[in-house]
């Protein structure tokens, strides 16, 4: 699910449907005393089409982690582990469930979303499919 989110090209001959496919790249984790540093964390969010706030947030909540930008303008994130490992399989969880709840459509499946401020609501986001058009709100984090 990582590695390819598989997603259907909507066109007006059904027949004519072929896959899309977005590659998330895997997590690069490198160990630095009591701190792993994700040194390709804003390609992740990019890959998602995702802000890396965002993102990080989610993994702050999702994994009850403390978390910091590093690296060449942010590129990186740096969280707190003083674990032994565990660390890479904890990462791929949070980001299933965030591409789960953040990125997938429900209507069609697809990964080509987008997040906007909720025109209804003053504190909702909206995720809008680029592929079908659908809208819903997305949890809040």
């Amino acid at each position: 699910f990582l590695e390819e989110l598989q997603t259907t090209k909507h066109q007006v001959d059904s027949d004519a449907a072929g896959a899309i496919r977005v590659s998330v790249p895997s997590p690069q984790l490198e160990r630095d005393g009591g701190q792993v540093l994700i040194s390709n964390f804003a390609a992740i969010a990019r890959a998602l089409n995702r802000e890396p706030v965002h993102l990080q947030r989610c993994v702050q909540k999702e994994g009850g982690l403390s978390g910091v930008p590093a690296g060449e303008r942010g590129s990186g994130l740096r969280v707190k582990w003083k674990r032994r490992g565990g660390m890479a399989e904890l990462f791929d969880k949070i980001l299933y469930r965030y591409c789960r709840d953040f990125v997938a459509c429900p209507q069609c499946g697809g990964a080509k979303t987008e997040l906007l401020k909720a025109t209804s609501s003053k504190d909702g986001v909206e995720q809008q499919c680029c592929l079908c058009n659908a809208r819903r709100f997305v949890p809040k984090i």
